[in-house]
């Protein structure tokens, strides 16, 4: 057998399979989305035979938005006393002296008229009471105090901005003097159980003083306010004869005392003696102007403008009654004001 067509075919195949593989093409690329794309998920289980597939948990809701909080609401106004004792010195009381009592009474909300003191039977003042104890012993009312200030009768009181309910209580000197000395307090309160304002009690904070035996007013300071809170009470009492006699005989030797001259001013007016009232305040004025005061008394222009008012009223000279004696000042109040000496000359 002659090998050599048996080799040649075995060349001419293997040159066949060699031509067959270089005519295979190149794959083609794949598009990049293709080439991108996420492997495939696997698919969801299915649920177990008798059980309901389960649901997509729902997206969770928006919160609502908290609501402003609830303004508070305003308070209940209700009544706030206040008050000061008028004749102590010093936080005693000698007790051959007045002791007065002015009070105060306001709302405990600042709004325009926010309650009204209205009691169902008499005025406002009927239901406060001024009382005084001893230390210690606040249940036991020693002293109730008179108001003295009737001039302002008024049935009601509005409270509010501005507004509030004023009054002036006194106890009287001859019942002071039936006390011991010792420590005393002064309470306030005020009762209205029924009528068209406010119903309820309230109480004011307790005043402490101690009651001393008098002595002799040695000093002028001394006299002077002796005189002062005597001559107020009997101005009180309607006894102006008494009043005039006690202030006369302080201002004979101290013309120019400021306390002696606003006190002697309202008995003036007292008097319907606006010409007296207004010499007594220009004195004192005068003086205050002469030594250069910082803060003048505020009541002293409260009475030069009352005698002012008083003066400027027409008078019917038919109806007009003679003055009586006591509405005048002392000879002391109407002489000359004394000289003020020049700083420069000394004269």
């Amino acid at each position: 057998m002659n090998p050599r067509p048996f080799t040649v075919t075995i060349l001419s195949a293997a040159l066949l399979l060699i031509a067959a593989g270089c005519s295979k093409k190149a794959p083609e690329a794949k598009p990049a989305s293709q080439a991108m794309s996420p492997a495939p998920q696997p698919a969801a289980k299915p649920a177990p035979a008798g059980q309901a597939p389960l649901a997509a948990k729902p997206a969770p809701k928006p919160k609502p938005a908290s609501p402003p909080p609830a303004p508070e609401p305003e308070p209940e106004p209700v009544p706030e006393i206040l008050f000061s004792l008028r004749g102590t010195e010093g936080g005693r009381l000698a007790n051959d002296r007045p002791l007065f009592v002015g009070v105060r009474i306001e709302s405990s909300v600042e709004k325009e008229a926010a309650l009204t003191l209205a009691p169902a039977g008499g005025s406002w003042s009927n239901a406060v009471s001024v009382e005084l104890v001893a230390v210690g012993s606040p249940g036991k009312v020693l002293l109730r105090a008179q108001r003295v200030d009737v001039a302002d009768g008024a049935a009601s009181a509005t409270l509010g901005t501005g507004q509030a309910a004023e009054a002036t209580w006194l106890f009287p000197s001859v019942e002071i003097a039936k006390l011991v000395p010792g420590d005393y307090q002064v309470q306030v309160k005020l009762a209205i159980p029924d009528g068209a304002g406010w119903h309820g009690s309230v109480a004011g904070e307790p005043a402490h003083f101690a009651l001393v035996a008098a002595v002799a007013a040695t000093t002028v300071e001394q006299q002077t306010q002796r005189a002062v809170a005597l001559a107020g009470e009997a101005m009180l009492a309607q006894d102006c004869p008494k009043a005039a006699q006690l202030l006369d005989e302080r201002l004979a030797t101290d013309p120019d005392n400021i306390d002696l001259l606003k006190t002697r001013a309202a008995l003036c007016l007292q008097g319907d003696n606006p010409l007296g009232a207004n010499a007594c305040v220009n004195r004192a004025l005068a003086r205050v102007a002469r030594e250069k005061w910082t803060h003048p008394p505020a009541d002293l222009y409260v009475l030069g403008q009352a005698a002012m008012a008083a003066l400027s009223k027409p008078v019917d000279p038919a109806a007009k009654s003679p003055l009586p004696a006591w509405s005048f000042p002392p000879q002391a109040v109407l002489a000359p004001l004394p000289e003020t000496k020049s700083p420069a000359t000394g004269k």
